[in-house]
């Protein structure tokens, strides 16, 4: 495994640790990064693109942060 892959593996499991998914399962939130990182790799997935896996639901939330923020100030703005 690349020096990358791990480094986005390590941050992930730090980031969700304690997460669970929701449904009757209640399985680990990682679990889900695990078949997504596997499945990018299967299908021969470059290191960047295995890495991405890892994150992507970190990204995700964090796009969904910084525009709530966005909307935030802009309301601020118009006050």
């Amino acid at each position: 495994m690349s020096d990358l892959i791990s480094r986005a593996e390590r941050f992930a499991r730090v980031r969700h640790e304690g997460q669970f998914r929701k449904g009757k399962a209640k399985e680990p939130y990682t679990n889900h990064l695990v078949e997504v990182a596997a499945l990018v790799e299967r299908w021969s997935g470059s290191e960047s693109a295995i890495a991405a896996a890892w994150l992507h639901e970190h990204r995700e939330r964090l796009s969904t942060y910084l525009n709530g923020r966005a909307r935030g100030s802009v309301r601020q703005r118009r006050r």
